[in-house]
């Protein structure tokens, strides 16, 4: 099977909630990336592929958590990967510092930004 992602997924353990039907279902992070998230829910959950929520991230020593709104595409047992689909400010400023401290690089993190505009003009 190939692999078609194009963005760094950063392994971080981080606290995580998901938001649907005015019910929230707490969860761990598992991996992160300019594009989603991968997360362990405490609770199986069925049927969420193709289904609209929202993401909230608590990244513990930083002062802003990450609020997202995003699609579930992925979903096997507990696992569950989520594309965003909106972030406000604050939470992608927050994204951006989270990934750039993990990849170390200035440079790399450009490179990711510019994956992500290039994957949004071709949508």
């Amino acid at each position: 099977m190939s692999d078609k992602r194009r963005f760094t997924r950063i392994d971080h353990d981080a606290q995580a909630d998901i938001i649907m039907n005015r019910h929230s279902y707490s969860g761990h992070l598992l991996d992160i990336s300019l594009k989603g998230v991968l997360l362990n829910c405490d609770h199986k959950l069925e049927g969420l592929v193709g289904q609209e929520l929202e993401v909230v991230v608590q990244f513990g020593s930083l002062d802003h958590g990450l609020v997202a709104q995003a699609k579930c595409v992925h979903q096997e047992d507990h696992h569950i990967g989520l594309e965003f689909t909106s972030l406000d400010l604050d939470s992608a400023s927050q994204l951006r510092r989270v990934i750039e401290m993990n990849l170390g690089s200035a440079e790399l993190m450009d490179r990711e930004v510019h994956a992500l505009v290039n994957a949004h003009l071709e949508e």
